[in-house]
């Protein structure tokens, strides 16, 4: 069966793409480092802060797309199984890809450890730390979110939803943006899923 393409997710993700680009290029530095106008650097200043809280929900804002997609599509284990297969194999060739550079770059074997398994070292010259940290987080949020799924009680289910939002709110205190954007999210996906039982 063929499902139609969302076009809101479709926003979400070439959103979420954005600011992965902004994030990396850093548009408003250029301004910093090259005026002296205090006007100008006040504002790109302020521009530029916004600039980074911006981007720090791109990868939370690729988590819930990706989610989002897998209870849509999720059609027990054998969709799992799927699903876990193909994250590992872009996860493994990327972080071969990542170690194979640093090793060409550095003449270096970078130390096995766990930070490496994932995906967050080596560090790459001219490149800097690893970004290959989000596929290891999206393996392990597939897994939790269709061990969710098994759950029954919806008690539980509101529980264990909880806690998760609990964690994540203390996990990125540093960030004024993602505590907002994850309590805001989880009171929707609340009443969406209580909107759905009382439909039914």
């Amino acid at each position: 069966m063929r499902t139609e393409r969302n076009n809101s997710l479709d926003a979400l993700k070439a959103l979420s793409i954005a600011f992965v680009f902004i994030w990396h290029l850093r548009p408003f530095q250029f301004i910093i480092n090259d005026s002296t106008d205090v006007t100008v650097l006040v504002i790109a200043k302020i521009l530029r802060d916004l600039e980074l809280q911006l981007s720090l929900t791109a990868v939370p804002i690729f988590y819930i797309v990706s989610l989002y997609l897998f209870f849509q599509k999720s059609g027990g284990v054998k969709y799992l199984k799927k699903r876990i297969t193909k994250l590992i194999k872009i996860y493994l060739f990327w972080v071969i890809v990542q170690n194979i550079f640093f090793i060409i770059a550095t003449r270096q074997i970078p130390n096995f450890s766990w930070q490496l398994i994932r995906g967050l070292e080596p560090s790459l010259p001219l490149v800097g730390d690893s970004v290959f940290y989000f596929l290891f987080n999206l393996f392990c949020l597939t897994i939790l979110a269709f061990l969710y799924q098994l759950i029954k009680s919806d008690s539980l289910k509101i529980i264990g939803a909880c806690t998760v939002l609990i964690f994540c709110l203390f996990y990125f205190e540093a960030s004024c943006v993602s505590p907002i954007f994850f309590t805001i999210l989880s009171v929707y996906l609340l009443r969406l899923s209580s909107l759905k039982q009382f439909i039914s």
